[in-house]
């Protein structure tokens, strides 16, 4: 193979770099072309996208979902702490505890693209929600429950609420959740 032809093949791929001394180089070798039939380097520039019409949406969309999970795990701490001040649901601190954690490790894995963590998720949430409303619903009738019992479920259930649109029907995120779980 020629080195003009090498220079072609190079001017497709995706690795090449331009150094005002050497001329044409490999990004991952830091070399002029040398090989003979084929480079073991070779990446075609159509895989891979830098158009920022592309790149934009998914950034984005990751932004946003850092916000979203951040602001719902800052909640729930909220909701969590409420509850430890007023020293009479201890045994639902444990359970709001345990949720926080429980949550951040599923957006961890929804941020990485685990599709199971995000069905999961929005199965967890809908139950709150669901479970939530009926409760209150149930208890206002027939039972004396706290009014404080009552606002920290309908936190919950707000939080929940939030978190239930966003992983379904938020467009950025589901351009985000897209691409990473393609990514895999």
């Amino acid at each position: 193979m020629t080195q003009e032809e090498r220079v072609k093949l190079c001017l497709q791929c995706r690795f090449k770099k331009f150094d005002v001394n050497k001329g044409l180089l490999c990004n991952k070798t830091g070399q002029v072309a040398d090989f003979e039939d084929e480079c073991a380097n070779f990446w075609h520039e159509s895989h891979y996208s830098k158009k920022e019409a592309d790149i934009q949406p998914i950034q984005s969309g990751h932004l946003k979902t850092l916000f979203v999970f951040a602001f719902t795990i800052v909640a729930e701490i909220l909701l969590v702490a409420s509850l430890a001040l007023t020293k009479t649901y201890n045994d639902l601190l444990l359970a709001g505890l345990g949720a926080v954690f429980a949550n951040g490790l599923i957006y961890i894995a929804i941020l990485t693209g685990k599709k199971w963590a995000k069905n999961l998720l929005t199965i967890i949430t809908g139950f709150v929600v669901f479970g939530g409303l009926l409760f209150m619903a149930i208890s206002s009738m027939y039972f004396n429950v706290s009014p404080n019992l009552i606002l920290k479920l309908v936190a919950a259930i707000v939080i929940c609420s939030i978190i239930l649109y966003y992983i379904n029907f938020n467009k950025s995120f589901l351009k985000f959740f897209s691409f990473q779980h393609k990514k895999k």
